[in-house]
């Protein structure tokens, strides 16, 4: 978890390299994914998890219509 908090700094001055960006608070452990420990879903993601996972799909379908 600490080395992916000491990379936060770069993520962010990276993400001026991309057309889109995706916030997501719901971290890879938290319950909004609806997911068990090997990464199986149980259910749809919710909340902030479901929000970013909506972009995303908002995004793809944008960019395979143009």
């Amino acid at each position: 978890f600490i080395s992916r908090a000491e990379d936060a700094p770069n993520e962010i001055k990276s993400m001026k390299k991309f057309m889109h960006e995706i916030i997501c608070r719901a971290g890879e452990g938290s319950p909004d994914w609806n997911m068990t420990p090997n990464g199986d879903f149980t259910s749809a993601p919710t909340g902030d998890a479901a929000k970013a996972l909506n972009k995303l799909v908002e995004i793809i379908k944008t960019n395979r219509e143009n």
